[in-house]
């Protein structure tokens, strides 16, 4: 059975040079620094902060007015290193998960989920759960539009997901895991320990991208998905054609496609 979608944002509907609104965009809650540019497969969200001082973020809830919270869910994006003479390669641009209110996550210590990638030729990765690293550094390479796929579970009970290579996988309670590609990037296909912030009196509601007050950062984003966590599909077994697969990976029996 498919679950609910509840952030499916592509800029499409956007013109060249403008910043996604909630006038279009009723869930984008920020998008300091953020411009729709054409990207190699449609438009993109290009978040391009050449100033070392004040902040900025393209932000969104998941959820109208913030009011339903996300303990579980399934996470997608794709994301572009952007070349860029200006910014050092000591600069990180972020994506976090934060708690179901409109406040932004400045804070590492202030989100669930913490991805900072860094800008250089590698294209490292770095993951954090409330500003603890999960895992080692990881390398995504630095040209070429990337997708990230994230699960995350903050409830008591394991779910079921299929891994973007077509694999059967049960994630933990108190867990989440993260894939560039096909390739898993956090330690463990049954999830890595997903921290609650110090903070948190609300569960999981909103995502946000940025980078440091201090800090540069060029990156585009697109097809930002949030829905969720249970990607499985499946029919009776008296249905025909019997349906098995997930969202990105479908199987059809041969002879009835």
């Amino acid at each position: 059975m498919l679950g609910g979608t509840w952030l499916n944002e592509s800029f499409e509907i956007y013109a060249p040079n403008a910043t996604p609104s909630a006038t279009l965009s009723p869930l984008c809650v920020s998008a300091g620094y953020t411009t729709v540019t054409n990207g190699p497969y449609g438009k993109m969200a290009r978040y391009q902060k050449l100033t070392s001082s004040s902040g900025g973020y393209l932000q969104f809830s998941l959820s109208a007015n913030n009011s339903t919270p996300r303990p579980k869910g399934f996470i997608s994006f794709k994301i572009l290193q952007n070349s860029n003479s200006s910014v050092t390669s000591a600069n990180q641009f972020f994506f976090r998960v934060g708690t179901n209110d409109t406040a932004n996550i400045s804070s590492a210590g202030n989100a669930f989920i913490d991805l900072r990638f860094t800008q250089d030729l590698a294209g490292t990765l770095k993951i954090y759960s409330a500003a603890t690293q999960v895992g080692t550094d990881q390398t995504i390479g630095s040209t070429g539009v990337q997708t990230v796929r994230i699960w995350y579970n903050n409830t008591t009970n394991p779910f079921n997901y299929v891994d973007p290579s077509g694999v059967n996988q049960t994630l933990s309670s108190k867990s989440f895991v993260v894939f560039v590609g096909n390739n898993l990037k956090t330690p463990s296909a049954s999830g890595s320990p997903m921290t609650t912030p110090g903070v948190a009196t609300n569960d999981i509601g909103k995502i946000y991208f940025a980078t440091g007050s201090s800090n540069q950062a060029d990156f585009s984003v697109d097809d930002v998905y949030v829905g969720d966590g249970d990607n499985t599909i499946s029919s009776s077994s008296g249905d025909d054609p019997l349906l098995t697969g997930s969202y990105d990976i479908l199987s059809v029996p041969a002879g009835t496609s």
